[in-house]
């Protein structure tokens, strides 16, 4: 690995014994991350290029949310002309591995201590200009529909029957009339939660794209989650743990249980299209692997809100093809 000659001096302001530096595996961001470690620490260096810090949504939101107390990973050093951030070392191990390991209880105890912290993100109103500026809007979720249908089409996959786009742009219609917006994380999943071990609290990261928009996107996000495959009465669990423990109106669950399944489909086509991307623009070949996960979510929601027929036919129609495709392959 080839550095700038001034990071060493950088990094052994915090670290008077030797060191080793290890790339993090890569997710869709375009910064780049390290774990520094030692035999007595671990801390994790961020490098982006160029670099303004009163334009950078990722420094201004880790100084808002480290002010409220948020659980993410600390800021420990800035280099501001060089784009170097040091953070505290959040843990190696995401939300998606740390469940595997646990019964159905205990992936439920977990999951509402995430949601008590998402509960409170959705709480704050002292919204930093970056986010209170910018939505979740009918534009916003067009752009994403329609850039998930152009890597479709760059890639020979079976076009969205009319239907299919007719239910999606009336479900994001009806989305947008709701407006009762709150701060989003945006990307809220299990591999943007962080666990030091399997007993230690966790950290969210990867939140500078935070805008606002409905509580259900993160929700959402988190629920239906092609990298981890939750049963759908662990689901409707959580929803109902959400939805009690939030202050929204009593007696209205049917309605925001309807909105939750449509933003979950919003969520899952915009993952599709994210992932066709990463995997086939970008060369980022393990994101190619959940596809069918996210399909089979598709499937299970277009069951679950009792969709028109086409939301089912079309996402069957898809996990059909990349099944095919992964048998030719392993084949």
């Amino acid at each position: 690995m080839k550095f700038d000659p001034n990071l060493e001096e950088f990094i052994k302001k915090h670290y008077k014994d030797s060191y080793t530096i290890e790339k993090i595996s890569e997710e869709g961001s375009n910064r780049s991350y390290y774990r520094i470690s030692s035999n007595t620490k671990s801390m994790v260096l961020c490098i982006t290029y160029p670099f303004l810090k009163d334009h950078d949504d990722f420094i201004v939101l880790t100084e808002y949310l480290i002010k409220k107390n948020a659980k993410i990973p600390k800021m420990i050093d800035l280099y501001q002309e060089k784009g170097w951030i040091l953070l505290e070392d959040g843990g190696n191990y995401y939300l998606q591995d740390i469940i595997k390991n646990f019964d159905k209880n205990h992936i439920i105890k977990i999951y509402r201590s995430i949601i008590d912290e998402l509960i409170y993100w959705h709480s704050f109103s002292d919204i930093p200009p970056n986010v209170k500026n910018r939505f979740f809007d009918l534009d916003k979720f067009q752009f994403e529909i329609d850039f998930c249908v152009d890597k479709i089409k760059k890639n020979h996959l079976p076009l969205p029957p009319f239907e299919f786009e007719v239910f999606l742009k009336e479900a994001i219609e009806f989305l947008c009339e709701q407006k009762e917006y709150v701060f989003t994380h945006r990307d809220f999943h299990s591999r943007n939660i962080l666990f030091y071990s399997e007993k230690s609290d966790f950290k969210i990261i990867d939140y500078q794209d935070a805008r606002m928009g409905l509580r259900w996107y993160d929700l959402s996000s988190l629920l239906f989650d092609p990298y981890v495959k939750l049963n759908s009465d662990i689901i409707l669990k959580l929803f109902n743990y959400y939805y009690e423990s939030s202050s929204l109106p009593k007696k209205q669950k049917h309605f925001y249980l309807n909105l939750f399944y449509l933003q979950a489909l919003q969520r899952l086509f915009k993952a599709l299209g994210s992932f066709l991307y990463l995997g086939f623009d970008l060369n980022k070949k393990h994101f190619l692997n959940y596809i069918i996960p996210d399909l089979e979510q598709m499937i299970l929601l277009s069951q679950l809100g009792r969709f028109p027929d086409t939301v089912y036919l079309y996402s069957n129609q898809l996990l059909n093809h990349f099944r095919s495709l992964r048998t030719t392959h392993e084949n």
